[in-house]
């Protein structure tokens, strides 16, 4: 494929986790990128070890919720690049809450994050897109709500799902603009506290997963960096599954061996791909993070929301889709 060098691009939820995975590849293929989260500090490291001098990356603060933070990280790119051609669009919560006990506020944070937070970097970038004639537009979305579910995350599935519909209106209302829109539908992402979950952990969450392993948050950013190409101009309003072959099996005993590098020889469980994606109890794109025993989330969650809700205390905040799940990202 041809090299991103003189493109820019922005990703949202980018402070670590999948949002800095998709961060890295599209630097080092050549593109200039802002990095957008809501932990700032947090963002601008993350972009000074892609760009020591700040040359070629950039981190900025953001609420993804709110709409004049948006039009501020696209002036960002504009005023120092002079241009926008791919957005990465990862920002995203998981909350887990189970459905007899969510309450309207929990739906309208995660709605607002989830859904709007895309809506609104959509909506941010356009005008210079359009001006352009020319944009790659890629929504990290998931395959939990999307494909399969998971107790104790409808409305974060609801989220998920409804990125798809927005995706695939917008593509027809941009196309002739030159604009493609997209989506990365992640599995489970391995991050460094993966190895606090322990080996049994380890074990069910692979026995799910035909390859054999976990995906690494650059295996989310290639996949973004092939719909964010000049190649992929055909392609839009579509999906793209990033899950190790885990939503592939129907059901019954597949006997299935699979040997990865490392790894070894093991079995693949024989339950349905629901039934299996239910039994680790991690929604489809969330990194496999450090279990903290003292909070009320799932092992694979070590923030609490309560430190979700937004800058300053203000208007819901996010952790990035991808979650490393340690920190509130980028408005993630």
């Amino acid at each position: 494929m041809e090299s991103l060098r003189g493109q820019v691009a922005i990703v949202t939820g980018a402070a670590r986790g999948v949002g800095l995975g998709i961060a890295t590849v599209l630097r080092d293929e050549g593109a200039e990128v802002v990095l957008a989260d809501l932990n700032e500090p947090a963002v601008r490291l993350a972009a000074s070890q892609l760009s020591s001098s700040g040359e070629h990356a950039i981190g900025v603060g953001v609420d993804v919720t709110a709409p004049p933070d948006m039009a501020r990280m696209a002036a960002e790119a504009v005023g120092r690049w002079g241009r926008i051609d791919i957005l990465a669009a990862n920002a995203g919560i998981y909350p887990h809450i189970p459905l007899a006990d969510l309450q309207v506020a929990d739906l309208d944070q995660i709605m607002a994050v989830n859904l709007r937070g895309a809506l609104l970097a959509i909506q941010a970038c356009l005008p210079q897109m359009t001006t352009q004639a020319y944009g790659r537009i890629v929504l990290t979305s998931s395959i939990t709500g999307s494909v399969v579910g998971q107790p104790g995350y409808a409305h974060y599935g609801a989220t998920k799902a409804a990125m798809l519909g927005l995706m695939r209106s917008a593509a027809l209302e941009v196309a002739s603009a030159g604009i493609t829109i997209n989506a990365v539908l992640p599995g489970n992402v391995q991050t460094p506290g993966f190895a606090d979950l322990g080996p049994e952990h380890r074990r069910r969450m692979l026995a799910a997963i035909p390859l054999g392993r976990f995906a690494e948050p650059e295996d989310v950013g290639w996949a973004v960096r092939f719909l964010a190409a000049r190649e992929a101009r055909y392609i839009t309003g579509q999906t793209l599954i990033v899950d190790g072959g885990q939503v592939l099996p129907e059901s019954g005993d597949l006997g299935l061996r699979i040997t990865s590098a490392g790894a070894g020889e093991h079995r693949v469980d024989s339950n349905s791909a629901i039934h299996r994606h239910q039994a680790h109890q991690v929604p489809g794109d969330a990194e496999v993070g450090p279990v903290d025993a003292n909070r009320d989330v799932e092992p694979h969650l070590t923030v609490p929301v309560d430190r979700c809700r937004g800058v300053e205390g203000e208007g819901p905040g996010a952790v990035t889709d991808a979650e490393d799940a340690g920190d509130c990202e980028a408005l993630t």
